[in-house]
């Protein structure tokens, strides 16, 4: 038995609403978003810290509807973030890297349309969502 790797990238792009194109990357075999269709993005942790993590039973299916949320990495799996950013009824997550955790990606399967971004990236995405009209 030898050991092997795969010397590949899994880039998965998100485009932001001002045409800023952030990169990251994912694996996700299943139908992906519309191309060209513009999303909302939404940071629900700002109130609370089980939303910004995205823990189950943190984002109520009842106010959420068709967007892509960001979800901050810690405690539970990434695979469980995106059951429960689907199970809220969104399409999409990205995965953010918080200061603490660098710029180090760890590129795993999802449940639906994701990206992991370091913690650069999380930053320009925050300040995106927070110069949006309210």
């Amino acid at each position: 038995m030898g050991e092997g790797s795969i010397d590949r990238d899994f880039l998965a792009n998100v485009m932001l609403g001002n045409d800023k194109v952030i990169g990251g990357v994912s694996v996700y075999g299943g139908l992906g978003l519309t191309p060209g269709r513009l999303y909302s993005l939404v940071y629900v942790g700002s109130d609370e810290y089980s939303s910004s993590l995205c823990l189950e039973d943190s984002l109520d299916p009842k106010s959420m509807k068709g967007r892509i949320v960001v979800c901050d990495r810690d405690v539970n799996s990434r695979t469980e973030k995106g059951q429960v950013v689907k199970k809220a009824g969104e399409v999409g997550m990205i995965l953010t890297n918080r200061p603490f955790d660098g710029e180090g990606l760890v590129i795993k399967c999802h449940v639906l349309p994701a990206t992991s971004e370091g913690s650069t990236r999380d930053d320009e995405i925050r300040r995106y969502i927070s110069d949006l009209p309210k």
